[in-house]
Parts: structure tokens; sequence; C-alpha cells
């Protein structure tokens, strides 16, 4: 059967567009035009990914997410955000209300394709969920740990700083070092340049995921531009996120969190 998406937009031309573009990946397509459209499909009909417009009326992108995230059969559905404004914080909105993805207009076709494999498909374990209310007077779980890779010593110190507080860090400054510390340890996420040497960020990617005990950890990769034929060739390595430098961090924040706690579940295994 062919993975159902649910298309909204409330312009006719892009709903069009994403519908003809979908299809042709051959995938089983709903296109409406508003949020309130969308619930009443939702009431006979349970798509396997959404992709929604942020600037939309009278029910805005952010209003449609915060609800559908609401109803406990369509809690766990990965969603993926449309905005014609390119802003870091539409971006950390979106992750904050439970969005798996954030893509500016006029998208890159073969990007959305990526994103939406990525999302029908994810790498994850399933994790145990935990609520921090039953934690008091008992062990806390074991802080996750990250590692870092920058051969900028300056973005090391940075997000060593910053993560620290939260997180068990390890860095390292290039992509070789990170691959011997791993022989003989194991994390629960990657944050990787891209521009490293002599191993860059995507032949570091490459030989990550070659490896059984570590080709399902998620990976963030960094970037000194934004480019999409980047973002695009780190989709295809299986990365996760990619984020650009100077990094705004409530965004990283985020990205962390939906890839240390992701929303959806392996289907295949």
């Amino acid at each position: 059967m062919k993975p159902k998406i649910l298309v909204i937009d409330d312009e006719k031309i892009m709903q069009t567009i994403l519908a003809s573009s979908l299809r042709a990946m051959d995938f089983d397509v709903e296109a409406v035009e508003s949020g309130e459209k969308a619930f009443e499909w939702l009431e006979e009909n349970l798509p396997d990914l959404v992709i929604c417009d942020i600037q939309m009326q009278p029910m805005d992108g952010y209003t449609f997410l915060l609800k559908f995230r609401e109803r406990a059969y369509t809690a766990l559905t990965p969603v993926i955000m449309l905005s014609g404004v390119e802003a870091k914080k539409e971006r950390v909105k979106c992750y904050r209300n439970g969005a798996q993805d954030f893509l500016s207009k006029p998208f890159n076709k073969e990007e959305l394709h990526e994103l939406i494999k990525k999302n029908l498909n994810p790498i994850y374990y399933k994790h145990d969920q935990y609520d921090e209310v039953q934690l008091i007077g008992k062990t806390p779980p074991e802080r996750k740990k990250i590692l870092v890779i920058d051969d900028d010593q300056t973005i090391r110190l940075i997000l060593v700083r910053f993560l620290s507080k939260q997180y068990e860090v390890e860095a390292r400054g290039d992509g070789q070092s990170a691959l011997e510390w791993l022989e003989r340890n194991t994390c629960d996420l990657v944050i990787c340049d891209i521009g490293m040497t002599p191993i860059n960020g995507y032949e570091f990617l490459e030989k990550f995921h070659q490896r059984g005990y570590t080709k399902h950890t998620p990976v963030i990769m960094l970037s000194q531009e934004e480019k999409t034929a980047e973002r695009l060739k780190c989709y295809q390595l299986s990365a996760q996120d990619y984020l650009t430098k100077p990094f705004n961090p409530e965004e990283l924040e985020e990205l962390i969190k939906k890839n240390l706690l992701p929303k959806i579940y392996a289907r295949k295994w």
C-alpha cells in the first residue's frame, strides 16, 4: 500500500505543485486548503505523514499542529512544516510545537523527498519516555552523551560549554579521532562539522553509519554555508538534521531534543 500524505496549503498553485510532485514519487496524496478542512478529512482518514503550510487563515499552521498533536491517533504522525519566510524563530517554534522538519518555499523537490523518506522510515530505536514528575525521590536516568566533532577549537568550546549543562559531552577535533574514540565508546547523538580535514563530515558520516552499533545513532551536521545541495547530501547519507553556523542556540536545543526523544518509532527493523 502506498504511504498516504496529507497536504495542507491555502494556495491552490502550491497544492497542485505539491500533489503532482508527491504522486510522481508514488505517494497517495490528499490535498486540502485549510486546517479546518484537514480536520474534517481526519475524522475518517489517517495519514502516514502531513505537509502543512504555516501562513494560512483563519487557522494557521502552528494552531493546526498543536491541535493535531493533541489527538491520540495523530500524536505520533510526522509533520513537515512549510513557510514562505526563512526565519530561525519560525523553525524553532515548529519544533517546539511537535514538527519533525521545516522547509522553506520555494522548495527543492529532491530535498522534500529526502525529508519524507527519513520521516516515513525513521532510524531510531524505540525509546523509553518518562514523566519528570514521577522521578521525584527516584534515581534520574543517565545523562545522554553527545559527541561533538569540529576542527574549529572556538566552536568546540562553545558547543561543550552550551551542551554540558544538560548532557555528557565528548569533543574531538577531526573525524579520524572521533572514529577512533568510537572504537571504545558509544554516544546517543553526534554533532559533526562538514568542512574538516583529513576526513570531512561526509566521509565521517558514511563511515559512522557503516558500523552496526552506530548506524542508528542520530547525527546533526554543521556547515558554514546554507546550501540546498549540502543539506540534500547530508540527508542522503542518513543525517537527521543540518544546521548552519553561527547557529541559533535555541534551534540547536530543539534539534537535539527531537533527536534524543523522538516522537516517532522505527516502523521497520
